[in-house]
């Protein structure tokens, strides 16, 4: 399930299993952003402390980066996710 907390600036992810994790907006649209730039968007790509920094705006790359990789695809039918959670744009 996802919902937004528009107070928050915040995207709330539920799992499965009923754990959720609150993401904020701004890291979501930017990993979007970056995915379109790049056309793909291995989940290696942000753990360099570089890209990281310039992405999301912090050194490391941490939870909640799972839950923002499951939700692309559902939330964009052109994003598909190949084995080991790399993501690309079809077409």
């Amino acid at each position: 399930m996802i919902s937004l907390d528009e107070a928050r600036k915040r995207c709330i992810f539920e799992y499965e299993s009923g754990r959720q994790k609150s993401i904020p907006l701004a890291e979501l649209y930017a990993l979007y952003r970056e995915l379109y730039k790049r056309g793909e968007l291995p989940r290696s790509y942000l753990r360099d402390p570089e890209n990281s920094l310039r992405v999301v705006g912090r050194k490391s790359w941490h939870a909640p980066g799972a839950a923002m990789y499951a939700l692309f695809p559902l939330l964009d039918d052109t994003i598909k996710v190949m084995e080991g959670g790399h993501l690309f744009v079809e077409g």
